[in-house]
């Protein structure tokens, strides 16, 4: 039998590879057969950690964080809030004033604190300091019945000399700085001194510090149907004694699209709550047709 060339070729090619001890192949049929899939010996990244910062960025009532219990770290009761400070010409909560009635030694003293060292922990509305026993007793205070004048006062200025490398908020132009407790239940009225109802309370981000709008219980002149409806603080002027808020707005300019029921208020949480809460009159306007 005659073979041609080529033939001859890969016959001899097997016959020397079966001779040293190697597989044989035949020509273009091993070049054509695809290779492996590449393999490693490294294992697969881990699954993406759950997004703390978003978790960190809940907001909150001011209501509810007021007289909240707050642990350190490893979940001990350090003591709780007592009130919250804000700067409402720039709608941002700067401190957190807290006391500590378990630790021996400053059991008798208030704390401000810079509301960015408080963080959610992992339990239900869970409020965490992570600070060192010794600088927590060395941290400036100041007696239940003798709170500062946080506009002019120098314990303000200590506080934030002290907590410097906390990233305490640095205050915005103008500020004008008020305990939220004494800003819930007070009436509102309109610049005609006409009652318009009163704040029932503040929505605080421990996060940044903002404080995005106050919810207010409208008189039944501005809402017939007595619903609650969150408000930007833009849309106040607050008095420096703390017992009159106007409202700018007028009553026929006034939003109440986003009102709700006093005993059923919102998941303030929801993400399609809080992005429509940013959303201007005329985009909501939008939305409804």
């Amino acid at each position: 039998m005659n073979m041609n060339t080529k033939t001859k070729r890969k016959l001899i090619a097997a016959i020397a590879a079966a001779a040293v001890g190697l597989p044989a192949y035949v020509g273009h049929a091993a070049e054509e057969r695809p290779a492996p899939p590449a393999t490693s010996t490294r294992e697969a990244p881990p699954a993406a950690a759950p997004n703390a910062a978003a978790a960190q960025s809940r907001v909150a009532r001011a209501s509810k964080l007021i007289g909240a219990e707050v642990k350190n770290p490893v979940g001990e009761k350090l003591g709780e809030i007592k009130d919250l400070i804000v700067d409402v010409r720039n709608a941002t909560a700067h401190y957190a004033v807290l006391s500590f009635g378990g630790i021996a030694g400053i059991a008798d003293k208030l704390f401000a604190y810079p509301v960015s060292m408080l963080r959610w922990g992992p339990g239900k509305d869970e409020l965490i300091l992570d600070i060192e026993r010794s600088r927590l007793e060395a941290a400036p205070g100041f007696g239940p019945s003798n709170w500062p004048d946080w506009d002019v006062d120098s314990y303000r200025r200590s506080v934030d000399e002290y907590f410097k490398t906390d990233r305490p908020a640095e205050l915005g132009p103008d500020p004008q700085l008020m305990q939220a407790s004494k800003l819930l239940d007070v009436k509102v009225e309109d610049r005609e001194k006409r009652n318009a109802g009163e704040i029932k309370d503040l929505v605080v981000s421990l996060a940044d510090g903002t404080v995005p709008y106050a919810v207010v219980d409208l008189d039944k002149a501005w809402s017939a149907d007595d619903k609650l409806i969150p408000l930007p603080l833009s849309s106040f002027e607050f008095s420096t004694d703390d017992e009159k808020i106007v409202l700018k707005e007028s009553r026929e300019g006034l939003d109440t699209s986003r009102g709700f029921d006093e005993k059923n208020w919102p998941d303030m949480n929801d993400p399609a709550l809080r992005g429509d809460m940013n959303k201007s009159p005329g985009e909501r306007e939008r939305d409804r047709r």
